[in-house]
């Protein structure tokens, strides 16, 4: 396995939007390739609820801007988002019932690896390309999408463990 690395080609040239996946793979990577050689279970299961929290809010945010813009591709592009979703929940809740399932470090990887790069490249790659035709500008920064350094962004600082009740209840404040 190789760290992940947010390469040229997954730059979207929406400053914000690139700003949360370098925070995304950083976040990967320190559960993935830890200091001292292995990551324990709590440091696991901590990313995995900072992944639930950070796709809801990140794609929450990609799907208000796309709206607001009428993309034309928006249902798919949410069918995808709600796909990953529910991938996130779902390896969350088992590794908070089983712990730290064998295999667990592989299908992390796969899902960054493989999952986040395809969605960054095509889906959030397709969009970017209209936004800058429809912006006519090369670099689009998006007022109101708040960067992953705003001290405001409680979710994306998150470092700890989430309810269902608190993730709901996360939504439900938008």
């Amino acid at each position: 396995m190789e760290r992940l690395e947010l390469t040229k080609d997954l730059f979207t040239g929406i400053e914000e939007i690139d700003n949360q996946h370098r925070e995304l793979f950083a976040r990967g990577n320190a559960v993935l390739f830890p200091e001292g050689g292995k990551a324990n279970a709590k440091d696991v299961v901590n990313t995995l609820a900072f992944l639930m929290l950070y796709v809801d809010e990140h794609f929450s945010a990609e799907e208000r801007m796309m709206k607001y813009y009428k993309y034309d591709r928006l249902d798919g592009h949410r069918k995808q988002h709600q796909r990953l979703r529910k991938d996130v929940e779902d390896l969350y809740r088992r590794t908070k019932k089983e712990g730290t399932i064998k295999g667990l470090t592989s299908e992390l990887y796969y899902m960054f690896s493989d999952w986040y790069v395809y969605h960054i490249k095509e889906w959030d790659g397709a969009y970017a390309a209209f936004l800058q035709k429809r912006t006519k500008l090369a670099s689009v920064s998006i007022p109101g999408l708040e960067d992953i350094d705003d001290s405001e962004v409680e979710v994306l600082k998150f470092d700890g463990e989430i309810s269902q009740a608190e993730l709901k209840a996360r939504r439900n404040r938008r």
